[in-house]
C-alpha cells in the first residue's frame, strides 16, 4: 500500500501526515494498520493505529480501546478526543518517580536557596510553551521544593487536570527524554499486564 507523502513548512501540527505502514495485526478477521505520525517532535515515535484513529507511543494496535496506553483517538478531520485513562497512567507513573527523574531534579536544584519552599511547574515542550510557561494546558504536574537541599519535597507530587494531551495549534504534548523513557517504559508495563488478561 503506497501512500503519497507531502512535507508541509508550518509550526502546526498536521496529524494525517503518516508514514507507510509498519505493523498489520489479523485478529477477528480485521486489519489493524499502525502509522507513525511524521511530524511528532518527542523523543520517540507517536503511532496512529486504523481504522479506529488510536494513537499511543506502542507500535503494536492495543489489546483493548479503552486501554490506558491510549493517548487518545485523532478523527479524519484531526479531532482529538482525549483517553482519560491515559492522563490516569501518566500520573500514576510520574507521581512514583518524580523525585528520582533526571529533568525533575535539574528543575528543583535551581530553587536552592531560597528563603522559603516552593512549588514548580514541570511543563511539557510543545513549541509555544516556550512563550508561555503558564499556560494551564502546558504544565503536567506541579511539586514542592525544600529550599534547604534543592530536591523535591515526597507526596507533593500534584496533577494539574487543566494539563491536555494535544492542543489544535501545538499538537500533540512532548515530554524531556528522561520524563518520556520513563512513562514509555509505564506504558509496555501496562501493555503487558493487558496482553495476559486478554488472554
Amino acid at each position: 500500500m503506497a501512500l503519497n507523502l507531502s512535507l508541509h513548512s508550518s509550526r502546526h501540527f498536521l496529524p494525517t501526515i503518516l508514514s507507510a505502514p509498519i505493523r498489520r495485526s489479523f485478529a477477528l478477521k480485521s486489519v489493524d494498520l499502525s502509522h507513525f505520525l511524521l511530524n511528532y517532535p518527542g523523543p520517540s515515535k507517536l503511532y496512529q493505529h486504523q481504522p479506529s484513529g488510536l494513537v499511543s507511543f506502542l507500535s503494536a494496535p492495543p489489546a483493548s480501546p479503552s486501554s490506558p496506553t491510549i493517548l487518545g483517538s485523532l478523527s479524519q478531520t484531526g479531532t482529538f478526543t482525549q483517553n482519560p485513562a491515559f492522563l490516569t497512567l501518566l500520573h500514576s507513573v510520574f507521581s512514583a518517580s518524580y523525585l528520582n527523574d533526571p529533568h525533575v531534579l535539574d528543575l528543583s536544584s535551581t530553587k536552592k536557596s531560597l528563603p522559603a519552599d516552593s512549588y514548580v511547574h514541570v511543563l511539557d515542550q510543545r513549541i509555544g510553551n516556550s512563550y508561555n510557561d503558564r499556560e494551564p494546558t502546558s504544565i503536567i504536574f506541579s511539586f514542592l521544593v525544600n529550599s534547604k537541599s534543592g530536591l523535591p519535597v515526597p507526596n507533593t507530587y500534584e496533577a494539574n487536570p487543566a494539563f491536555r494531551i494535544h492542543t489544535p495549534l501545538e499538537g500533540f504534548f512532548v515530554l524531556p527524554p528522561s520524563l518520556h523513557k520513563t512513562l514509555l517504559r509505564g506504558c509496555g508495563i501496562a501493555r503487558k499486564i493487558e496482553e495476559e488478561t486478554y488472554r
